[in-house]
């Protein structure tokens, strides 16, 4: 296989090619770039293409995987090349910042083609035949789009994909089924050959800048990019969902391709490059998510139940995250707890709206490695009767400012002023940190947060016989 590792930070370090023969456990030069400018196709193992930017650009091709380089200078092409792309040994195409390079004969004559779309450009090329190709990329003014030819890239019809960022990667599984990843957490399905694309669902509430795409199978697919917290996610449904792998790594990751369904190449920023080549870990949601509830007078009380995930992949469970609608409402460690079970009790004496719903789901916590498994399928519920009060609608009742805190944060009531109340502060594993009890005079409750050590915590707010949990970020 061969990888282009890119050098932007100048100095005595280079760019280049580089090449394995062990399925990426070494690798050795095989080019030199001039710049970080630059692109490459191989057609098989030893017919290969590279394109540099420079004064112009030059091309060169091996006909030994890279041992000797055969090279056309074309001093008057401003190109900086982001992409290369062959359908067979005769015919390819080269796209980036600037005009689409196209050969039918084997790279010997190259025919400049003028675009006119705006920077930053073309990023990614894909041949569905000889003729019908397909690029994507990112203008000024329409954001993230996609262009198709039907004579072999001369000519091109280009289409708006809507509000998203950059077009990143574009592949096809099958005639009909395509995919295109794009920069701000977005992966778009087509179904009819790339003239509509529909939204699919990417499982995960942080901002993804997706950069590659590979589908090894029709149904198992792999997408990678930039995000602080993910940047690998796996789909098993034919793309239609994605949920994140842990990676083991931090860096961002800019392309990725599998030979099959459990073997591949990803490589990414601060150099890194490694090959997988057993089954990836996932962070697997619990199971058979069920309840039932029952009206024991005043309260409403909603159980529900689970079993534990399928932990055959993924190592180190430590907590369950119970969820009600959009709130996290506890935290629960595995350890010492074995019913799978969680008793929410909602009562009063507050009137309320008719079938006012009430939907729980699970997350699963992991630590060995760290990550949080999609949520379950929800479990909804209806209030039984109209004459309760309800601790999920006086949330509200309690403003926590400010949040993010620093050093001190007020914990304030807005329509009452309870005689006492208890804080307890939990982290997101459901280990306790914290207990206060405070005896009020007025309606807010200073707390003194200083010598907690930044992260995200659930406040436990305990008065007048009402219990609220409110997140907290300590920075």
């Amino acid at each position: 296989g061969f990888a282009l590792s890119i050098n932007y930070g100048g100095g005595v370090a280079s760019s280049g090619l580089n090449r394995t023969d062990n399925g990426g456990e070494t690798w050795s030069r095989v080019a030199t770039l001039m710049n970080s400018n630059g692109a490459f196709c191989f057609i098989d193992e030893n017919t290969g293409f590279f394109c540099n930017k420079g004064i112009g650009i030059t091309i060169a091709k091996t006909d030994d995987g890279g041992e000797t380089w055969t090279e056309t200078d074309f001093t008057e092409i401003e190109l900086s090349p982001y992409v290369m792309n062959f359908f067979d040994t005769n015919n390819g195409l080269i796209a980036g910042e600037g005009p689409i390079l196209r050969t039918t004969d084997g790279g010997e004559n190259w025919q400049e083609i003028p675009w006119s779309i705006n920077l930053p450009g073309i990023s990614d090329i894909w041949y569905k035949t000889v003729n019908e190709v397909f690029v994507t990329g990112e203008a000024v003014g329409i954001g993230a789009f996609i262009g198709k030819s039907v004579d072999g890239g001369q000519t091109w019809e280009i289409d708006e994909l809507g509000n998203y960022s950059g077009a990143s990667s574009i592949v096809f599984t099958n005639e009909n089924t395509a995919f295109i990843a794009c920069r701000n957490t977005t992966i778009l399905k087509s179904t009819d050959g790339g003239d509509t694309w529909e939204q699919t669902t990417v499982n995960t509430s942080n901002y993804i800048k997706f950069q590659s795409l590979s589908f090894p199978s029709e149904n198992i697919g792999y997408a990678i990019g930039d995000g602080n917290y993910e940047n690998f996610f796996m789909t098993t449904d034919g793309g239609e969902t994605w949920n994140s792998v842990n990676s083991g790594c931090s860096a961002s990751f800019n392309s990725v391709h599998f030979f099959d369904e459990d073997n591949g190449l990803v490589g990414g920023g601060m150099g890194v490059l490694f090959s997988i080549s057993d089954e990836l870990i996932q962070f697997n949601p619990p199971q058979n998510i069920d309840g039932y509830q029952e009206y024991i007078c005043p309260l409403n009380v909603f159980h529900v139940n689970w079993d534990a995930p399928d932990t055959t992949n993924a190592a180190g469970l430590i907590a369950y995250k119970i969820f009600r609608n959009e709130d996290l409402i506890d935290s629960i460690p595995v350890s010492g707890f074995y019913g799978y079970e969680i008793i929410d009790t909602i009562g009063g004496n507050k009137v309320i709206a008719n079938k006012s719903d009430f939907c729980y789901y699970v997350t699963a916590v992991y630590n060995n490695p760290s990550g949080e498994s999609i949520p379950t399928e929800p479990v909804c519920f209806n209030l039984l009767i109209n004459d309760i009060k309800n601790t999920f609608l006086r949330s509200n009742e309690i403003v926590i400012y400010p949040n993010p805190v620093f050093q001190k944060s007020d914990i304030r009531f807005l329509s009452t002023t309870p005689n006492d109340a208890t804080v307890s502060i939990y982290n997101l594993t459901g280990e306790f940190v914290r207990f206060k009890t405070i005896r009020l005079t007025g309606n807010v409750i200073t707390m003194d947060l200083t010598d907690l050590r930044p992260g995200v915590y659930l406040f436990k707010i305990e008065y007048n016989g009402i219990t609220i949990t409110k997140k907290v970020i300590k920075k």
